[in-house]
């Protein structure tokens, strides 16, 4: 299993769509695995105004120290490269759906999202593959960000 960085407690009317072992199930094998960290967090709202949910993502952020960071923030490790797996807590009532979707769909992509950045671990930037819940069309929607 991935190590849990950690997992918020939430209300009884949400759920995570996915749990530890079904990810690891799917991304034991990525070049990143011994790398990778995973969060259940409610930091994210549910709710966004362009009626996506966010589901899960998974993330890689390396920002060097310089001579202006912290000492303290080095050594909580805050400036070493990071593999970050997040699932977000969704509406109970939605489960099943999600967690099918993700299952079938959203971690194949994930997987090889991370394959294809097998290198990327040392690089000094931050990547991220982003998975949501279209409600209203019943499907995934995914996004890509980088910054260099």
């Amino acid at each position: 299993m991935f190590p849990t960085r950690y997992k918020s407690k939430i209300p009884q009317f949400v759920s995570y769509p996915v749990n530890a072992k079904l990810i690891y199930e799917a991304l034991a094998d990525v070049p990143q695995a011994q790398s990778l960290t995973q969060s259940f967090s409610s930091y994210r709202s549910f709710h966004r105004n362009d009626g996506l949910i966010p589901v899960i993502s998974v993330g890689y952020m390396y920002l060097k120290a310089n001579r202006f960071t912290s000492h303290t923030l080095e050594e909580l490790g805050w400036c070493d490269p990071k593999w970050d797996i997040s699932v977000d807590p969704i509406p109970r009532t939605m489960k099943g759906r999600i967690t099918a979707l993700i299952e079938n769909h959203a971690l194949p992509k994930m997987r090889a999202w991370l394959c294809e950045r097998a290198d990327l671990t040392g690089k000094q930037e931050s990547q991220s593959f982003n998975v949501f819940y279209d409600e209203g069309r019943d499907e995934l929607k995914y996004r890509e960000h980088r910054h260099p």
